[in-house]
């Protein structure tokens, strides 16, 4: 026990008098901070995040202040003015994106940094860096699977897709209408490649209405058009003002948001490594609407570029970074240390660049599209699927080995043109798609790491019985 809070047991109940005095003007400051938050809030929805912070006197005469927090995706929280996540500035650190012109380097983007550097430890612990809390109990009873096991993971998603209007009043982008059932079809195919990994992903919610969720429409299409710009911005710089309004079921749930089109975007997507669980500014991801759109990268006449493109970001989410160095990395040293190493992942080879910007890019191509097209997979979705699932379980990529496609041949190992963390051809991706053993182990350990959220309750919703067919792998004869 600490000291007494008065040496003077006769002052005792003038003290209290006095801390009951200063809790009660606190808890008046706190109502008035509530009211003044609620009368700000439009009817039908709101487009502007509504975020407060408040002095709040503590008790007992000392003078100290403390700080009142209001954020609409999570319980309110009182705390000292000096205590971490109260009033803290934002701090650098890398997003990453998927798209021909995007660079991925280390400038490329900025996102809040809450945990220390984070790696695969093989010295005894799982990982290094700080564990986060989870925030919302688990149900009575339900103690989830350490992350070594790999155990099935279900992660629901929640979809914002944004519009405009058209001069003639019409809803755009053309097949807006059909924005969820494309994310469906997107969801079921991610899925596919998934199985082996113990992840899986479900549609939790879609929001493509903006007669329901005003946050949605934009004034024109050029203000659509500019969530994605063709400039170093990304959506969370141009029309992320919504994210934290808008988000729903944080942080167990991916909220993602789909707006413009390319050009004049240079990229499909973006996601964050991993994704944060204290704030979806910096933990959500971001979606071209022609990555989405049948009409577009979301076909089997792209290879299924846009289920792949999702993939990606979702992985990335869970903590995957580039199998290549940054862009900007200096030739003649971009083959000395393996990209994704520092993670903990040695069962990729090191590389030099993405294989599409490599030297022997188009041969790649015409191998990966050999591959396709001959047995056993013939173009069958099926098939290639299948293929994908047992990569990932058997470690076996001698069908991803080429030695003619090597791009640092003083380094053991040649380049995975089908990595799903590489930059490939879509065809590469259909061929010979695959996440490696220690990449899904490096999925399971940074998401328990730093999502136990999502991790724990991801491991619930994967033990009902209508979630189990999406955990289930290829049929085997």
């Amino acid at each position: 026990m600490g000291p007494p809070l008065v040496a003077d047991p006769d002052a005792a109940d003038l003290v209290t008098a006095e801390l009951v005095l200063d809790v009660a003007l606190s808890l008046e400051r706190i109502t008035q901070l509530l009211l003044k938050l609620a009368s700000s809030m439009p009817s039908g929805g709101h487009t502007e995040p509504l975020r407060e912070v408040a002095g709040v006197p503590l008790g007992g005469g000392s003078g100290q202040l403390g700080f009142l927090v209001s954020r609409p995706y999570e319980p309110l929280v009182v705390g000292e003015a000096d205590q971490y996540g109260m009033w803290q500035p934002p701090q650098q650190q890398r997003v990453t994106g998927w798209g021909p012109g995007f660079s991925g380097g280390p400038d490329a983007g900025r996102r809040r940094g809450l945990q220390e550097p984070f790696r695969l430890d093989r010295s005894g612990g799982d990982v290094l860096g700080r564990r986060l809390a989870p925030l919302f109990p688990l149900p009575p009873g339900f103690v989830p699977t350490d992350p070594a096991a790999q155990p099935n993971v279900l992660v629901p998603t929640v979809w914002h897709f944004l519009s405009y209007r058209d001069d003639d009043g019409s809803l755009g982008p053309p097949g807006i209408r059909g924005a969820c059932a494309a994310a469906t079809r997107m969801t079921a195919l991610a899925n596919q490649r998934l199985a082996g990994s113990g992840f899986a992903v479900a549609v939790r919610e879609c929001r493509a209405d903006p007669e329901g969720y005003r946050y949605l429409l934009k004034p024109s299409r050029d203000a659509w058009l500019a969530c994605a710009p063709a400039s170093d911005d990304y959506f969370y710089d141009t029309c992320g003002s919504i994210i934290r309004t808008s988000v729903v079921d944080f942080p167990r749930s991916i909220n993602i948001y789909v707006a413009g089109e390319m050009p004049p975007s240079t990229m499909w997507g973006y996601g964050f490594v991993p994704g944060a669980a204290d704030d979806p500014f910096w933990g959500h991801i971001g979606l071209l609407w022609d990555t989405v759109s049948p009409d577009s990268q979301n076909s089997p006449d792209a290879y299924e570029s846009g289920a792949f493109t999702l993939l990606h970001e979702l992985l990335h989410h869970w903590g995957l970074p580039h199998t290549f160095p940054p862009e900007g990395t200096p030739a003649n040293t971009s083959c000395e240390q393996d990209a994704d190493a520092s993670r903990g992942v040695r069962d990729t080879p090191t590389v030099s660049a993405p294989v599409w910007s490599q030297p022997w890019a188009t041969a790649a191509f015409f191998s990966c599209l050999r591959t396709w097209e001959a047995p056993p997979l013939q173009g069958d979705w099926g098939a290639s699927a299948s293929a994908a699932s047992a990569r990932a379980a058997a470690a076996g990529f001698a069908d991803d080995q080429l030695s003619r496609f090597d791009s640092c041949p003083q380094r053991p190992g040649f380049d995975q043109l089908g990595n799903y963390m590489t930059y490939s051809w879509p065809v590469c991706l259909a061929a010979l798609g695959h996440v490696t053993p220690d990449q899904v182990a490096l999925m399971h350990a940074m998401t328990a790491h730093v999502n136990p959220d999502m991790y724990g309750w991801g491991q619930c919703a994967s033990t009902a019985t209508t979630t189990a067919a999406a955990f289930a792998g290829p049929a085997t004869a």
